[in-house]
């Protein structure tokens, strides 16, 4: 006569799972909440670090108010906290990536 060994099931740890995780929400030093970030992508997803990131951001945001009249380059260099010469060195580089 032969006895059914019980089925073992495996242990798993108490903090193994994400949901027993708590996670702080501290931001980085572009966003105080990475919840509430307002870039499309997280600035530590990129190698090359928090300079090109800000870089290409705010190339993305200046390619917008660029073709819009009411912003001067005085304006757009006061919303990116850049001086109206580097608004005129990030529209040389949006030309030259456009040709």
């Amino acid at each position: 006569m032969t006895t059914a060994s019980p089925t073992r099931v495996p242990r798993v740890r108490h903090d193994a799972l994400p949901e027993t995780t708590i996670y702080r929400d501290t931001g980085c030093s572009l966003s105080p909440s990475c919840l509430q970030c307002p870039y499309p992508s997280c600035r530590h997803d990129h190698i090359s670090g928090t300079r090109a990131f800000t870089i290409q951001q705010r190339l993305s945001v200046l390619r917008l108010l660029a073709n819009h009249p009411a912003y001067t380059r005085a304006t757009i260099a006061a919303q990116l906290g850049v001086s109206r010469r580097q608004v005129y060195r990030y529209l040389r580089r949006l030309t030259d990536a456009d040709n």
